[in-house]
Protein backbone atom coordinates (compact mmCIF):
# COMPACT_ATOMS: atom_id res chain seq x y z
CA UNK A 1 0.00 0.00 0.00
CA UNK A 2 1.36 3.41 -1.01
CA UNK A 3 -0.17 6.81 -0.22
CA UNK A 4 0.88 10.30 -1.32
CA UNK A 5 -0.53 13.79 -1.90
CA UNK A 6 -1.07 15.47 -5.26
CA UNK A 7 -0.80 19.23 -4.92
CA UNK A 8 -3.26 20.85 -2.51
CA UNK A 9 -6.42 19.06 -3.64
CA UNK A 10 -5.56 15.50 -4.59
CA UNK A 11 -4.50 12.19 -3.07
CA UNK A 12 -3.04 9.02 -4.56
CA UNK A 13 -3.59 5.58 -3.06
CA UNK A 14 -1.95 2.53 -4.61
CA UNK A 15 -2.96 -0.96 -3.44
CA UNK A 16 -1.14 -3.77 -5.21
CA UNK A 17 -2.75 -6.72 -3.43
CA UNK A 18 -5.62 -7.76 -1.19
CA UNK A 19 -3.81 -10.90 0.00
CA UNK A 20 -4.21 -10.99 3.77
CA UNK A 21 -3.72 -14.62 4.74
CA UNK A 22 0.07 -14.97 4.76
CA UNK A 23 0.62 -12.33 7.43
CA UNK A 24 -2.84 -11.28 8.52
CA UNK A 25 -3.49 -7.69 9.59
CA UNK A 26 -6.63 -5.70 10.35
CA UNK A 27 -7.30 -3.78 7.10
CA UNK A 28 -8.71 -0.79 9.02
CA UNK A 29 -5.34 -0.26 10.71
CA UNK A 30 -4.00 0.52 7.24
CA UNK A 31 -7.01 2.31 5.73
CA UNK A 32 -8.15 4.46 8.67
CA UNK A 33 -5.05 6.69 8.99
CA UNK A 34 -5.00 7.26 5.23
CA UNK A 35 -8.64 8.27 4.93
CA UNK A 36 -8.50 10.35 8.10
CA UNK A 37 -5.66 12.34 6.53
CA UNK A 38 -7.52 12.69 3.21
CA UNK A 39 -10.63 14.04 4.92
CA UNK A 40 -8.82 16.21 7.45
CA UNK A 41 -6.84 17.88 4.66
CA UNK A 42 -10.05 18.29 2.62
CA UNK A 43 -8.64 16.52 -0.43
CA UNK A 44 -11.16 16.92 -3.23
CA UNK A 45 -10.17 13.95 -5.37
CA UNK A 46 -8.63 10.54 -4.86
CA UNK A 47 -6.84 8.47 -7.49
CA UNK A 48 -7.05 4.81 -6.48
CA UNK A 49 -4.48 2.73 -8.36
CA UNK A 50 -5.22 -1.02 -8.36
CA UNK A 51 -3.55 -1.84 -11.69
CA UNK A 52 -1.19 -4.40 -10.12
CA UNK A 53 -3.87 -5.92 -7.91
CA UNK A 54 -4.91 -9.45 -8.90
CA UNK A 55 -7.15 -9.98 -5.89
CA UNK A 56 -6.80 -11.72 -2.53
CA UNK A 57 -8.81 -11.65 0.68
CA UNK A 58 -12.43 -10.52 0.91
CA UNK A 59 -12.04 -8.46 4.09
CA UNK A 60 -9.26 -6.31 2.58
CA UNK A 61 -11.50 -5.52 -0.38
CA UNK A 62 -14.68 -5.01 1.68
CA UNK A 63 -13.10 -2.68 4.22
CA UNK A 64 -11.70 -0.53 1.42
CA UNK A 65 -15.19 -0.31 -0.07
CA UNK A 66 -16.52 0.75 3.34
CA UNK A 67 -14.18 3.75 3.12
CA UNK A 68 -15.44 4.66 -0.36
CA UNK A 69 -19.23 4.04 -0.33
CA UNK A 70 -21.58 6.25 1.67
CA UNK A 71 -24.57 3.89 2.03
CA UNK A 72 -25.22 0.40 3.29
CA UNK A 73 -24.26 -2.19 0.70
CA UNK A 74 -23.34 -5.81 0.15
CA UNK A 75 -20.83 -7.12 -2.35
CA UNK A 76 -22.29 -10.59 -2.93
CA UNK A 77 -25.94 -11.65 -3.15
CA UNK A 78 -25.43 -15.41 -3.42
CA UNK A 79 -22.70 -18.03 -2.84
CA UNK A 80 -23.24 -21.59 -4.05
CA UNK A 81 -21.45 -24.94 -3.87
CA UNK A 82 -22.20 -27.95 -6.05
CA UNK A 83 -22.05 -30.58 -3.32
CA UNK A 84 -21.48 -31.08 0.39
CA UNK A 85 -20.45 -34.72 -0.02
CA UNK A 86 -16.71 -35.33 -0.35
CA UNK A 87 -16.36 -38.87 1.03
CA UNK A 88 -15.29 -40.45 -2.27
CA UNK A 89 -12.53 -37.92 -2.91
CA UNK A 90 -11.64 -36.62 0.56
CA UNK A 91 -8.44 -38.69 0.75
CA UNK A 92 -7.11 -36.83 -2.29
CA UNK A 93 -8.08 -33.32 -1.14
CA UNK A 94 -6.37 -30.69 0.98
CA UNK A 95 -7.25 -27.11 1.86
CA UNK A 96 -6.10 -24.56 4.43
CA UNK A 97 -9.58 -24.55 6.05
CA UNK A 98 -10.09 -28.21 6.99
CA UNK A 99 -13.68 -27.53 8.08
CA UNK A 100 -14.51 -27.11 4.37
CA UNK A 101 -14.06 -30.87 3.97
CA UNK A 102 -16.70 -31.48 6.65
CA UNK A 103 -19.23 -28.70 6.03
CA UNK A 104 -22.00 -28.12 8.54
CA UNK A 105 -25.23 -28.57 6.60
CA UNK A 106 -27.04 -26.10 8.85
CA UNK A 107 -25.09 -23.36 7.07
CA UNK A 108 -26.61 -24.16 3.67
CA UNK A 109 -29.97 -24.19 1.90
CA UNK A 110 -30.48 -26.92 -0.69
CA UNK A 111 -31.62 -25.79 -4.15
CA UNK A 112 -33.97 -27.71 -6.49
CA UNK A 113 -31.05 -28.49 -8.83
CA UNK A 114 -29.12 -30.23 -6.03
CA UNK A 115 -26.65 -27.40 -5.36
CA UNK A 116 -26.47 -25.53 -2.06
CA UNK A 117 -26.67 -21.83 -1.19
CA UNK A 118 -24.64 -20.59 1.74
CA UNK A 119 -26.63 -18.83 4.44
CA UNK A 120 -25.68 -15.21 5.25
CA UNK A 121 -24.60 -15.87 8.85
CA UNK A 122 -21.88 -18.23 7.56
CA UNK A 123 -20.13 -15.84 5.16
CA UNK A 124 -19.47 -12.13 5.83
CA UNK A 125 -19.63 -11.27 2.12
CA UNK A 126 -23.36 -12.03 2.13
CA UNK A 127 -23.98 -9.56 4.94
CA UNK A 128 -24.71 -5.85 4.70
CA UNK A 129 -21.69 -3.56 5.13
CA UNK A 130 -22.04 -0.14 6.72
CA UNK A 131 -19.98 2.84 5.53
CA UNK A 132 -16.94 3.63 7.64
CA UNK A 133 -16.99 6.91 9.55
CA UNK A 134 -13.83 7.93 7.65
CA UNK A 135 -15.36 7.36 4.23
CA UNK A 136 -14.25 9.52 1.30
CA UNK A 137 -17.10 11.29 -0.51
CA UNK A 138 -15.11 13.35 -3.02
CA UNK A 139 -14.26 12.68 -6.64
CA UNK A 140 -13.01 9.11 -7.08
CA UNK A 141 -10.87 8.01 -10.03
CA UNK A 142 -9.72 4.40 -10.30
CA UNK A 143 -6.86 3.15 -12.48
CA UNK A 144 -7.51 -0.28 -14.04
CA UNK A 145 -5.56 -2.87 -16.01
CA UNK A 146 -5.64 -6.34 -17.54
CA UNK A 147 -4.07 -7.63 -14.31
CA UNK A 148 -7.26 -7.00 -12.33
CA UNK A 149 -9.18 -10.17 -11.45
CA UNK A 150 -10.94 -11.90 -8.57
CA UNK A 151 -11.32 -9.55 -5.57
CA UNK A 152 -9.96 -6.48 -7.38
CA UNK A 153 -12.51 -6.87 -10.20
CA UNK A 154 -15.18 -7.41 -7.52
CA UNK A 155 -14.09 -4.12 -5.93
CA UNK A 156 -14.49 -2.31 -9.24
CA UNK A 157 -17.89 -3.91 -9.84
CA UNK A 158 -19.14 -2.73 -6.44
CA UNK A 159 -17.86 0.79 -7.00
CA UNK A 160 -19.56 0.95 -10.40
CA UNK A 161 -22.83 -0.15 -8.84
CA UNK A 162 -22.86 1.92 -5.65
CA UNK A 163 -21.25 5.32 -6.28
CA UNK A 164 -20.03 7.80 -8.87
CA UNK A 165 -16.59 6.79 -10.08
CA UNK A 166 -14.46 7.35 -13.16
CA UNK A 167 -12.29 4.44 -14.28
CA UNK A 168 -9.25 5.09 -16.44
CA UNK A 169 -6.93 2.52 -18.00
CA UNK A 170 -7.39 -0.90 -19.58
CA UNK A 171 -10.28 -3.35 -19.68
CA UNK A 172 -9.90 -5.66 -16.70
CA UNK A 173 -9.56 -9.39 -16.40
CA UNK A 174 -11.78 -11.38 -14.09
CA UNK A 175 -15.57 -11.49 -14.15
CA UNK A 176 -17.83 -8.63 -13.13
CA UNK A 177 -20.59 -11.20 -12.49
CA UNK A 178 -18.60 -12.94 -9.75
CA UNK A 179 -15.75 -15.32 -8.99
CA UNK A 180 -15.15 -18.99 -8.23
CA UNK A 181 -13.08 -18.73 -5.09
CA UNK A 182 -13.39 -18.34 -1.33
CA UNK A 183 -12.40 -21.94 -0.64
CA UNK A 184 -9.95 -23.71 -2.94
CA UNK A 185 -9.32 -27.44 -2.76
CA UNK A 186 -6.00 -28.91 -3.85
CA UNK A 187 -6.51 -32.37 -5.36
CA UNK A 188 -3.62 -34.79 -5.81
CA UNK A 189 -4.50 -37.21 -8.60
CA UNK A 190 -3.85 -40.76 -7.37
CA UNK A 191 -2.18 -42.19 -10.49
CA UNK A 192 -0.07 -39.31 -11.82
CA UNK A 193 0.33 -37.55 -8.43
CA UNK A 194 -0.23 -34.27 -10.24
CA UNK A 195 -1.85 -31.61 -8.06
CA UNK A 196 -4.62 -29.33 -9.31
CA UNK A 197 -6.68 -26.51 -7.80
CA UNK A 198 -10.47 -26.78 -7.51
CA UNK A 199 -12.36 -23.61 -6.57
CA UNK A 200 -15.30 -24.71 -4.41
CA UNK A 201 -17.57 -21.67 -4.12
CA UNK A 202 -19.37 -19.70 -6.83
CA UNK A 203 -19.98 -16.04 -5.93
CA UNK A 204 -22.68 -13.91 -7.56
CA UNK A 205 -21.94 -10.20 -7.14
CA UNK A 206 -24.76 -7.90 -6.03
CA UNK A 207 -24.75 -5.79 -9.19
CA UNK A 208 -27.41 -4.71 -11.68
CA UNK A 209 -25.76 -5.15 -15.07
CA UNK A 210 -22.92 -7.26 -16.41
CA UNK A 211 -21.67 -9.02 -19.52
CA UNK A 212 -21.21 -12.73 -18.86
CA UNK A 213 -17.57 -13.77 -18.78
CA UNK A 214 -16.26 -10.23 -19.10
CA UNK A 215 -14.44 -7.84 -16.82
CA UNK A 216 -14.96 -4.09 -16.60
CA UNK A 217 -14.51 -1.62 -19.42
CA UNK A 218 -13.05 1.68 -18.18
CA UNK A 219 -14.79 4.98 -18.82
CA UNK A 220 -11.60 6.28 -20.44
CA UNK A 221 -9.59 3.58 -22.22
CA UNK A 222 -5.82 4.19 -22.19
CA UNK A 223 -3.14 1.56 -22.65
CA UNK A 224 0.51 1.99 -21.78
CA UNK A 225 2.57 2.00 -24.99
CA UNK A 226 6.16 1.03 -25.70
CA UNK A 227 7.46 4.58 -26.14
CA UNK A 228 5.99 5.69 -22.81
CA UNK A 229 7.42 2.60 -21.12
CA UNK A 230 10.89 3.28 -22.53
CA UNK A 231 10.71 6.89 -21.33
CA UNK A 232 9.44 5.77 -17.90
CA UNK A 233 6.20 7.70 -18.39
CA UNK A 234 3.00 6.53 -16.77
CA UNK A 235 0.51 7.91 -19.26
CA UNK A 236 -2.49 6.38 -17.46
CA UNK A 237 -1.62 8.11 -14.19
CA UNK A 238 -0.86 11.36 -16.02
CA UNK A 239 -4.25 11.22 -17.75
CA UNK A 240 -5.97 10.63 -14.42
CA UNK A 241 -4.31 13.65 -12.78
CA UNK A 242 -5.19 15.84 -15.76
CA UNK A 243 -8.79 14.63 -15.69
CA UNK A 244 -9.11 15.16 -11.93
CA UNK A 245 -7.70 18.67 -11.99
CA UNK A 246 -9.96 19.62 -14.89
CA UNK A 247 -13.08 18.29 -13.18
CA UNK A 248 -12.39 19.32 -9.58
CA UNK A 249 -14.72 22.00 -8.30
Amino acid sequence: VEFSRIGEDGAYLKIDSFINYRKEVNPDKIYDPIFKAINKENRKYLILDVRNNGGGSSEAKTRLLAHLIDKNFRTVKRITINTLDFEDTKQYLWTWDKSALNPNRLGFNKNPDGTYDMRPFVMEELQTVKPDKNQFKGQLIVLTSKSNSSASTNLLAALKNHREVTMIGEETGGSIEGVTAGVIFFMTLPESELRTRLPALRHYNDIDNFEIGKGIKPDINIEQNIDAFKNKQDIIYQAAVKYAQKNTQ
